[in-house]
């Protein structure tokens, strides 16, 4: 009696088809991985420590915010500094209503000096109304003072006579006078009059011994240095 075949293994060939399948699915994304290098979307971009990687890695780490940004930070600090200088004019302006809607608020404004930083500014405890302070960082209005860090030496000899000077006129008493606040040059700080306890006007003084040239805004003055300085 004859022997009937076989029947195909029907497993078998099962496996075989997705063995095939498999295979050609990895030709097809390696072709298409290939391509994508090519045009340049898949290229590993280079790594800096900026973005919180190491130089070895090729991936670039996503960055973080506040602390490894540099390109952030900067943005930042202008408007937290823009932040600062309007909220002090806005307390300014609420204490003299009638000078709400002007850029110049005449003041008076009481203060109490924290510190001198330098000839033609200060920094003082402001007193919009009673009780009530905001450290603000002021400069004198009109005048413009040698810099403590030029990198000429009698530049900044000059610097520390005008900064000795304000710490003389101020004297023993730690309280001013501000009036015609403005927004500064920078942000974060005012440009203002300011008047010592018994009534001298800082800019005038200055001016008058000659520690300080006018200036109005614009290009600062350049101050001559010395040849041995």
């Amino acid at each position: 009696m004859p022997k009937r075949p076989h029947a195909p293994r029907k497993s078998t060939d099962a496996a075989a088809r997705i063995r095939h399948a498999t295979a050609i699915g990895r030709s097809r994304a390696g072709r298409s991985t290939s391509r994508s290098q090519r045009r340049g979307t898949a290229r590993p971009t280079p790594c800096s420590d900026a973005f919180g990687c190491s130089k070895s890695s090729r991936v670039r780490q996503p960055a973080v915010a506040f602390s490894t940004n540099v390109e952030y930070i900067p943005f930042m600090t202008f408007e937290i500094c823009r932040f600062t200088a309007c909220s002090v004019l806005a307390i300014f302006a609420a204490a003299a209503p009638s000078m709400a809607h002007s850029d110049l608020i005449a003041g008076p404004v009481e203060a109490q000096l924290v510190r001198v930083v330098d000839g033609d500014t200060v920094l003082v405890d402001a007193e919009p109304w009673p009780q009530q302070r905001v450290r603000v960082a002021v400069r004198l209005r009109g005048v413009d003072t040698p810099e403590l860090h030029a990198s000429c030496a009698s530049e900044r000899k000059a610097a520390e006579r005008a900064k000795h000077a304000v710490r003389r006129l101020l004297g023993e008493s730690d309280h001013v006078r501000l009036t015609d606040i403005a927004g500064g040059k920078y942000f974060g700080r005012v440009l203002a009059n300011v008047e010592t306890a018994n009534g001298k006007d800082l800019s005038r003084t200055l001016l008058g011994k000659k520690l300080a040239v006018r200036y109005q805004g614009g290009r600062r003055a350049e101050w001559t240095c010395s040849r041995n300085g």
